[in-house]
Parts: C-alpha cells; structure tokens; sequence
C-alpha cells in the first residue's frame, strides 16, 4: 500500500462470498483498490487543483522520496471529482457573514489545442501567388488525411468553464463595506445556466434569499444570456456590468477608429 511513508507491505485475509469476495481489513481501514492510503489521495488531489499531473509527481517525490504515476493521479482526481457536486450542496453555509452578497460570474476558456495543431499557427506564412482557395486546397494534399480523434479530444482552441466568486461584505461602524468575507469560488463546464442556479443555492443558503431583503451585487461582463439567466434566478439583485470589460471595448473602438 502506498502511503506518505513510503510503500507498507501488509497481510490480510479475503473472503469469498458467492461470486465476488472482500478483504475485512480494507473495509476497516477504509482503503480503496486502487492501493493508496486517504492521506496520500488527499495530499496528490489537492496538489493536482493547482499545479499540473507532471508538477504533482515532482513534489511528492521532492518531499516523500516516491510518487505514484500521474495516470494514478489522475484517477484519483477524477474519482473524488465525481462527489464534489455532492459536497458544494450539502457543506454548510459560513459562519460570520456579511450585510451585503456580492456574485461575481464570468467565463474562461482552458486550453485544449494540442502542440501540433499550435505549430501550424506559428511562424511566418511564405508567401503564394495562387488564390485563397488553391492555397487551401494545396496545403490539405500537402497535409493529407487528417487523424481520427478520440472522444473528448475538441479541435478547437478552448473549452469554455463558467465561474463563480461569492463573497460577503460588512458594514463598518463608519458605514464603510469592508472585505471580502467567506470568498468561495465555483467553476463548472456545464451550461451557463448552471452556473447562475448553483449562485442562487448557495445564496439562499447564506440567508439571501427572495424576500430576505438582503442586498445582493452580481457583476458579469455584459454576456447577455447570463443576464437572462440572472434575470429569471434573481429578479431582486442589482446587476451592473464590469468596468473593466466596458474600457477593453472603448479601447478596441478606439484601435478601430484609429
């Protein structure tokens, strides 16, 4: 069994029972098949949120002298992943919060474009006398027939996640807001939609419900089906749009005109 010691070598006894067997042992020491301790899987997976698999295996064997694989870390990932949804809805709402709720939704693309397909992008085009549609046509025999993909594996250059940062502020005796306070932050490749129901969860959950006549602040960046979306889950906060957004977009008029 692989733990932060090291591998432990055990012994223990397996039953059989009509069709399919069990070790005792394992079940009481809540190990699971795949042979690592929780402590282990705890440590890989938490790592794994905010480094790379390749990253993970060089910290662990840095600082516990062995690493399990990274197709090992990896599953264990994907293994606790499956309970977290489970786990955003029954954890408990923070203790100590604010006067006023504040929603901050927005969307990332993570990158999915193999290294390959980036190479072609790259470097200087030589130049081709022949028309746009000769120049395609020419570079696809040149290229030939290309690679069935697997499933999941996206040509295009991102996958879109949704996030959502949830944060309360208190009023200070001057009449200041101060914070953030209790900052939790969600992100999923589901729809849109999604994103703006777990928001009002875990909102009604903090004790900002409808009829709570609690300010609630929602900042997006002028996407329009969010704004339907906030629209329809939250009829009673106030919705502004990113500052920040608004000046790329002057800028970018500004690149147009001059």
């Amino acid at each position: 069994m692989g733990t932060v010691f090291g591998k432990v070598r055990y012994w223990r006894t397996y039953f059989y029972r009509q069709g399919a067997g069990y070790y005792p042992l394992d079940v009481e020491l809540g190990l699971t098949r795949d042979g690592f301790s929780m402590l282990l899987r705890s440590y890989a997976t938490r790592m794994a949120t905010k480094v790379s698999y390749a990253q993970v295996t060089l910290i662990l064997s840095l600082f516990l002298h062995w690493t399990p694989a990274q197709e090992s870390i990896e599953g264990m990932v994907l293994g606790l992943g499956r309970h977290t949804a489970a786990w955003f809805e029954s954890a408990p709402a923070p203790e100590g919060d604010g006067e006023v709720l504040v929603i901050q939704i927005d969307g990332k693309a993570t990158p999915t474009a193999t290294e390959a397909e980036l190479e072609k992008r790259r470097g200087k085009r030589a130049k081709n006398p022949r028309s746009q549609r000769h120049r395609g046509r020419a570079a696809r025999q040149r290229r030939g027939s290309k690679r069935r993909r697997k499933k999941g594996d996206k040509a295009k250059n991102g996958k879109m996640a949704t996030i959502v940062t949830m944060y309360t502020l208190r009023r200070s005796a001057d009449g200041q807001l101060e914070g953030p306070i209790n900052k939790k932050v969600y992100a999923s490749y589901a729809p849109k939609r999604h994103a703006v129901a777990i928001a009002r969860r875990e909102a009604n959950k903090r004790g900002f419900g409808p009829g709570s006549g609690k300010l609630i602040q929602i900042v997006t960046d002028g996407d329009n089906d969010l704004q339907r979306y906030i629209e329809e889950l939250f009829p009673e906060a106030i919705h502004t749009i990113d500052v920040y957004h608004v000046t790329e977009y002057l800028w970018e008029a500004g690149r147009c005109l001059y």
